[in-house]
């Protein structure tokens, strides 16, 4: 019975796969008119292979530069793996990743984070002790032991589709108190990939629960 079902899901993962491929394939062609093809593909990749999928469509979206789809993937991601099971009264607006746009193209995606609660010495000892596992988040998702390890991956490969390194945050804010609750910037250089911005929630929350913040919701700010 373990195999059949390992075997299921595998075959679904394949399929999802094959969607996913499809609708890529569709983004990558440059043809804004594609685009609604390619959600549908991306919308089969993620009822056969679950959420991940989702963040990924973002980021193909992030490389071809087409805001809207960019953050309609990013707010999809965030409402399926959101709340986490492990804090469900601490949830996140499906827009904190919206990109600033030049006309429909991204300009940049600023990641200004505020958690607004009432525990406020509580999120921002949390946010404080984000700082070290946000810096050791890669492009990927992943969330590396140590500096040295995600570093010296990086250095070694592999690379990404433009044949740059695997990225991460170049720089962490220390916490501020803003008006009824507690921000953090991140510089990601202006841009964030999906399975990044997916690892990003979860560090945070998962300090938040840490710390004893019951209740929490989590949106981007502006300066």
């Amino acid at each position: 019975m373990e195999h059949s079902t390992d075997a299921n899901e595998s075959g679904r993962q394949a399929a999802a796969a094959a969607h996913f491929q499809v609708g890529a394939d569709y983004v990558s062609s440059g043809d804004v008119d594609q685009c609604d093809a390619a959600d549908e593909e991306f919308e089969a990749a993620v009822r056969l292979g679950g959420s991940s999928w989702a963040w990924l469509a973002a980021d193909e979206y992030l490389y071809a530069s087409v805001a809207a789809n960019f953050g309609r993937w990013m707010a999809r991601g965030i409402v399926l793996d959101f709340p986490l099971a492990i804090a469900p009264a601490i949830t996140v607006s499906p827009d904190t990743f919206a990109p600033m746009t030049d006309g429909s193209r991204i300009n940049r995606i600023n990641v200004h984070l505020k958690v607004e609660t009432d525990q406020l010495q509580e999120a921002r000892a949390a946010l404080a002790a984000c700082e070290g596992r946000l810096m050791r988040v890669d492009q990927n998702g992943r969330e590396w032991e140590t500096f040295e390890a995600l570093i010296e991956a990086m250095h070694e490969g592999p690379l990404d589709r433009n044949g740059d390194e695997l990225y991460n945050p170049a720089d962490v804010s220390r916490p501020i108190l803003l008006g009824g609750g507690v921000g953090i910037s991140i510089d990601t250089d202006g841009q964030v990939w999906g399975p990044m911005a997916r690892s990003i929630l979860r560090v945070i929350i998962e300090e938040l629960h840490a710390a004893g913040v019951a209740a929490a919701h989590i949106r981007a700010f502006r300066y």
